[in-house]
């Protein structure tokens, strides 16, 4: 079997795989920017951990100190008022 060409045909099969090529090109162009952004999200999450962590750090820390303060001041007051008693 003898398969004949006309130059329309030819051209046509040319123009697709240009467009072909063209989208390939594209898609390779998008996966780049697709895995850039997630390195990017990672460094963010990370940063964001990191400061979440010396946040509760923060937290903590002024809790346990207005904690010893109330302390504090109910063993100064509890003598007060047991004598008021």
């Amino acid at each position: 079997m003898v398969v004949l060409y006309i130059p329309g045909e030819i051209n046509g099969q040319k123009c697709d795989i240009s467009d072909i090529q063209r989208s390939i090109r594209n898609m390779q162009n998008d996966m780049l920017k697709l895995n850039q952004l997630l390195h990017k999200e990672r460094g963010t999450e990370h940063v964001l951990e990191q400061n979440t962590k010396l946040m509760e750090g923060d937290f903590v820390g002024s809790l346990k100190a207005c904690i010893l303060q109330n302390v504090c001041i109910f063993q100064v007051i509890q003598p007060a008022m047991s004598f008021a008693d």
